[in-house]
């Protein structure tokens, strides 16, 4: 799934900051033409709105982790 690429940042270093050169990373392994996943996002949508919307996306992506770690610590609690 396209948003596979950016989770994957998160299962590296969950506690450590996302960083804008982290996303771009992400970003440059996305395929274009793949077949739309579970998450229902093409990465084309990523791919070709990421430079108008790149702020956008690493706040998203950062609200996404915390809401993650904040989960995981809810379970183990």
């Amino acid at each position: 799934c396209p948003l596979d690429f950016f989770v994957s940042l998160y299962n590296k270093e969950f506690l450590s900051e996302l960083s804008h050169d982290e996303l771009d990373r992400a970003l440059k392994s996305l395929k274009r033409n793949k077949a739309i996943s579970a998450d229902e996002v093409s990465s084309n949508i990523i791919i070709d709105c990421y430079e108008s919307q790149r702020d956008i996306l690493y706040k998203v992506l950062r609200l996404y982790k915390e809401y993650l770690f904040n989960k995981e610590c809810s379970r183990i609690n």
